[in-house]
């Protein structure tokens, strides 16, 4: 199986990971610049969406089950939209220039392919099984009456 293919066990290996960690440095280095009326408004909102991306990457990750690690990554994925959302209203109301806002823009936009990706790969490949099998749940089967009796 190739390699991309295999479980990254630490997140911040992941370059999307990395990628949403760089968004998010940014965001807080643009609403710095936001009015203080906007402290508790949209720049919280946006602050809030963008920690969310990288978050939601990092917790998906941690699951065992593909399909939860899957879920995650989508609403990692919602997390980005809502956060374009609220640059578009930001830029309207000129607290971000419009170069600004087409380099969060492609950030955006790159970081939601790479996601969209990662989720058709899980989808498509078999993941390895983690290195701890969970045991077998005990049977719920009482054993027969041939096997409970013991000779003398």
């Amino acid at each position: 199986m190739p390699s991309h293919f295999m479980r990254v066990h630490d997140y911040r290996d992941l370059i999307v990971w990395q990628k949403s960690v760089d968004l998010t440095q940014h965001i807080y280095a643009i609403v710095e610049r936001f009015p203080p009326a906007e402290r508790y408004g949209l720049s919280s909102q946006m602050t809030r969406a963008a920690t969310s991306v990288a978050s939601n990457i990092a917790e998906g990750n941690a699951f065992l089950y593909r399909a939860q690690y899957i879920r995650y990554l989508g609403v990692a994925r919602g997390s980005l939209f809502e956060l374009g959302t609220q640059i578009e209203i930001a830029t309207r109301l000129t607290y971000i220039s419009p170069p600004d806002a087409s380099s969060i823009f492609a950030e955006i936009d790159s970081i939601s392919r790479m996601l969209q990706r990662l989720q058709q790969r899980l989808r498509e490949s078999r993941m390895p099984s983690r290195s701890h099998p969970r045991p077998l749940p005990p049977s719920p089967r009482r054993p027969s009456a041939a096997a409970s009796h013991r000779p003398l």
